[in-house]
């Protein structure tokens, strides 16, 4: 296996028209966090196979993957609570707007003749519902007595 093979996938081409200029996805943080991990996983590598013993150098750079990879990953806690809290505000501001909309005074649906109207529509739809209910049991009583007196009435 080669070295090239073990590299992470290349997310963003920063390069002046670069790959990224067409075909690319836009880099996110978490990629950041991969290449932090990526970019430990290669330096214990290095450790473990040729210095027994860690070098000042490899220590400040093993520290500064490790402080970025923290920053990256408040970052990403941080933005996530913010688009949380920016799509509640938005559904906030909707409902808001919705109900400052329905409380106009010009508002014809909202007068009391009409919402006195539309309930006795309402009552009415519910009272012959109620009667057509009414009537189908009617009509499955009678076609029920109707049947022949073999038939099991069990069965329909």
């Amino acid at each position: 296996m080669s070295t090239q093979d073990a590299w992470p996938p290349v997310y963003y081409d920063f390069r002046r028209y670069g790959l990224s200029f067409h075909k690319m996805k836009t880099p996110r943080i978490e990629h950041l966090v991969e290449l932090c991990d990526h970019y430990l996983e290669c330096l214990k590598r290095y450790e473990d196979t040729f210095s027994p013993t860690r070098t000042r150098a490899q220590v400040a750079v093993r520290q500064t993957i490790n402080v970025i990879r923290g920053i990256a990953l408040r970052l990403i806690s941080v933005s996530k609570t913010a688009s949380l809290q920016n799509s509640e505000k938005s559904q906030a501001d909707y409902e808001l707007e919705v109900l400052q909309a329905a409380d106009l005074p010009t508002d014809p649906e909202r007068t009391p003749e009409s919402m006195k109207q539309q309930l006795l529509d309402l009552e009415t739809a519910y009272v012959l519902r109620l009667d057509t209910v009414a009537s189908l049991k009617r009509r499955i009583a009678m076609l029920e007595e109707s049947l022949d007196p073999a038939i099991s009435k069990h069965l329909f």
